[in-house]
């Protein structure tokens, strides 16, 4: 009990600092009476004020570098990707209680929907899974199944993103969402996929590069890493593809939409 009360204390004095530095902040605005958005960024960030409020300023230069991001950023405008699972969350976490983020590209089709709905879709399932605490202080993983990665969709991603803009991304990535992705696992990633990530690669820190890892067509190695119990069976695992998803999680999202239209109005301020 000391020491939850310990920490309290020391998230209360943070919260406090964190409030006042974001008072000088003429240039951006942000739901300074909402405590637990706050809270997210001084937990990642070891209660560190001043290191919580270089990740909220990254976390809305990620939505800036992003055009057309904010006017679709909540649950309704996003439904058709959901109802796809596109990104989604697993059922389980895991063994560790870490929860587990899963993208499939093979659900993606690029003809209905545009690459920036898709990530939309992946910055709110992001905002949602970090909202508890659990989560803000053990991390996340992250699967991202490039099975069904097809020319036609990386031409579109290739499209919509610049060298530079890339940088911007990749920069606001690694500091801009208040949760930390203790690793991530790409499977089924095509030739064409290495060649865009070999670009991105120099950007990365690297912490980050050590967390990626990649299994290419053996599917089956992610289970030195992950319990095969726990995965969809896409992934060899045992669970059938839509009982391995946290169905109810994206019930709750869907549930919060006049939440993230509010949510979606902070950020930077431009003349």
């Amino acid at each position: 009990m000391e020491i939850i009360s310990d920490k309290r204390k020391r998230e209360k004095e943070a919260l406090s600092e964190l409030k006042s530095l974001l008072k000088e902040m003429k240039n951006l605005r942000c739901p300074t009476d909402d405590d637990e958005f706050l809270l997210r960024f001084i937990r990642v960030r070891k209660y560190n004020p001043e290191e919580a409020l270089i990740g909220i300023r990254q976390y809305y230069t990620l939505r800036d570098n992003s055009p057309g991001l904010t006017e679709i950023l909540f649950p309704s405008a996003l439904k058709h990707v959901f109802d796809c699972n596109i990104v989604t969350v697993l059922k389980h976490s895991d063994c560790s209680g870490k929860r587990i983020m899963f993208w499939q590209s093979r659900n993606w089709d690029p003809v209905a929907i545009d690459l920036r709905f898709v990530l939309a879709a992946t910055f709110l399932v992001i905002d949602e899974i970090t909202s508890t605490e659990d989560v803000q202080l053990s991390g996340l993983i992250a699967i991202i199944d490039h099975g069904g990665l097809t020319f036609t969709k990386m031409r579109q991603m290739a499209g919509q993103m610049t060298f530079a803009r890339l940088h911007r991304i990749i920069y606001g990535y690694q500091g801009g969402m208040p949760a930390k992705f203790k690793s991530a696992h790409i499977v089924n990633n095509p030739y064409i996929f290495d060649l865009i990530y070999a670009l991105a690669k120099p950007f990365l820190k690297e912490k980050l590069k050590r967390r990626i890892l990649e299994h290419g067509k053996n599917v089956q190695n992610i289970h030195q890493h992950l319990n095969p119990e726990i995965l969809p069976k896409s992934l060899g695992g045992h669970l059938p593809n839509e009982e391995a998803v946290d169905h109810d999680f994206m019930q709750r999202i869907m549930a919060k939409n006049d939440f993230y239209k509010e949510m979606a109005t902070y950020g930077f301020v431009h003349d």
